[in-house]
Formats: C-alpha cells, sequence, structure tokens
C-alpha cells in the first residue's frame, strides 16, 4: 500500500470530504486527489499541520508500519476513553472526537488512576 492510499484511509476514517482534508493541511481538494492517486507527494509541512487536526502515526503515513506503542490512537488517548467507559455513549464519543485535547488538560497520574 502507498501513502496515497493511506492518506484516503485516514480521509475515509475520520468522514472527510477531500475538500475539508485540503482545509485542515491548508491545501486544495485538488491536492489531495493528486496525493490519494499518487500524482503528488505532500510536503512534510503539510502532514504536520495535518497533525494538529488528526491523529495518526507517521510511520504508518510514510512507511506503512504502525508501531505496536501507537496503534491507531496515541495512548494517552486511549487512556482517556478507558476513563470515560463508564459515561454515556455520547460522552464517551465527544471525548474520542476531542481526545487530544482532553488528554492534554488531564494529567499522566490521572489517567492511570482512572486506569485501573
Amino acid at each position: 500500500m502507498d501513502i496515497g492510499t493511506r492518506i484516503r484511509q485516514l480521509r475515509e476514517r475520520n468522514t472527510l470530504s477531500q475538500e475539508k482534508f485540503g482545509d485542515l493541511c491548508g491545501v486544495s481538494k485538488a491536492s489531495v486527489s493528486q496525493w490519494e492517486t499518487g500524482n503528488a507527494t505532500p510536503p512534510t509541512d503539510r502532514l504536520v499541520a495535518l497533525r494538529e487536526h488528526l491523529v495518526f502515526s507517521f510511520d504508518w503515513l510514510i512507511v506503512g508500519e504502525v508501531d505496536s506503542n501507537f496503534a491507531l490512537t496515541r495512548p494517552s488517548i486511549q487512556k482517556l476513553i478507558a476513563v470515560a467507559q463508564p459515561l454515556p455513549d455520547s460522552a464517551v464519543a465527544a471525548l474520542t472526537r476531542e481526545g487530544g485535547v482532553y488528554a492534554e488538560l488531564i494529567s499522566p497520574e490521572k489517567l492511570l488512576k482512572g486506569a485501573k
């Protein structure tokens, strides 16, 4: 699988149109289309901009390897979700969507205590 396919998977997994995905990266819909078809390679600075909005592993996106410690989300988000499981489904969904923001507001000690 090439980087274009993984970009498309990332976009689709986050239910984003090419236009919205491009907005997050600071590029046009046409650029996203070229990346997905393999006609162009995304510049590193655009991928860094994308990381401000979406959670993904650079190893996975660029070379297709998944760090076993990373899984598909950052470990802090996994712990946050474990803490949130007793909450109503709507709250868990909101935390999953906004997990990166909330995970950084909660200290690691609280996350570890709540995950036990």
